[in-house]
């Protein structure tokens, strides 16, 4: 049996390597906290109608995640001209963009991250081609319903942003 001194030692040493490991971890397990509260500062809410979406397939079968893109006319109060960014969004391949988003031109609140290292100009076209070799142009964006008379900015770099899950919110007339 041991003795009463050497029992206390004995506890202390057991209780003290675990608050050892914990401090040295804790940092650890902390940063995923700090990471993912830095990100909830960074959501940016838009007001926009959804003018038009990349009219490409955006899933091949071999891949997971879908990738595609919304070109959004922000509302702005007191705005003269109209102003312009792209959402991109992602989504498992087993489901699709989500159609309510480009059935008809919609007020929408977007939950949005500002990702500027992907501002681009956009492109009115992309080419094919054709079993003969032949380019053709492809229109790249399709217009939502209710956004035909909408002059896209083809050829401007439009500020980039990336929509969070579960992001976007209709909002009634």
């Amino acid at each position: 049996m041991l003795p009463d001194k050497e029992i206390v030692d004995y506890l202390v040493a057991l209780l003290w390597r675990p608050t050892i490991g914990l401090l040295v971890l804790a940092p650890l397990f902390c940063i995923p906290v700090i990471n993912s509260s830095k990100s909830e500062r960074n959501v940016e809410e838009i007001l926009g109608f959804v003018v038009a979406y990349k009219n490409i397939e955006p899933c091949v079968t071999d891949i997971e995640i879908c990738h595609s893109s919304l070109i959004v006319r922000m509302d702005v109060a007191n705005q003269t001209e109209p102003r312009y960014i792209r959402v991109d969004l992602t989504f498992p391949s087993y489901r699709r963009l989500p159609k309510e988003l480009i059935k008809s031109k919609k007020r929408w609140r977007f939950k949005l991250i500002r990702t500027s290292s992907l501002d681009e100009k956009i492109d009115e076209f992309f080419q094919v081609e054709d079993a003969h070799g032949n380019r053709i142009n492809h229109p790249k964006w399709g217009l939502v319903v209710g956004a035909e008379g909408e002059k896209l900015p083809f050829g401007e770099v439009l500020h980039s942003y990336s929509l969070v899950k579960k992001g976007f919110k209709l909002i009634p007339n």
